[in-house]
């Protein structure tokens, strides 16, 4: 569940298929593929992406019991780890979990965010143990200590 690969200085409004499209890591596939250097290299993508020979989508409308429909499953079985790993993320930075904003202008809420990414893959390489949902309940929550301060992502928060 590592990244290995991330842009975050686009707004949340750009679709993610003309980020792809101009990013550095789709070219280098794009290159490899022309030289005949990427043999057995691929990308899964979802349906809001081009098929193209580096990058494998989804049929639509496949038919039940086709060959396409049993393709679907095994894209649809493999990729879910990419869902998991984001899952993986906001519940160990809460601040990039959907209910939550970063209040900042965006090449911070950028920085915040490859920061995230970073700590994440520290985090998997040292098999860090994911904090339980009580746990970052009571993190999160401020007590009746007056002199209580806590950060969330970046943002130092006082009672």
């Amino acid at each position: 569940m590592e990244i290995i690969h991330f842009n975050a200085t686009f707004p949340g409004s750009t679709h993610n298929a003309a980020i792809w499209q101009g990013s550095s890591l789709s070219q280098l596939l794009e290159n490899n593929y022309v030289n005949g250097v990427s043999a057995g290299e691929w990308l899964l993508g979802d349906s809001g992406y081009a098929q193209l020979p580096w990058l494998m989508t989804p049929y639509t409308d496949a038919d039940e019991n086709t060959p396409e429909a049993r393709y679907n499953l095994a894209h649809t079985k493999t990729r879910v780890l990419i869902e998991k790993c984001f899952g993986v993320m906001k519940t160990r930075f809460r601040c990039i979990h959907k209910h939550r904003t970063l209040h900042y202008d965006p090449v911070n809420a950028s920085k915040i965010i490859a920061a995230v990414v970073v700590l994440h893959n520290v985090a998997i390489k040292r098999n860090e143990p994911l904090p339980d949902e009580l746990e970052l309940e009571d993190r999160l929550r401020p007590t009746d200590d007056p002199g209580y301060e806590f950060f969330k992502c970046g943002k130092k928060y006082s009672k």
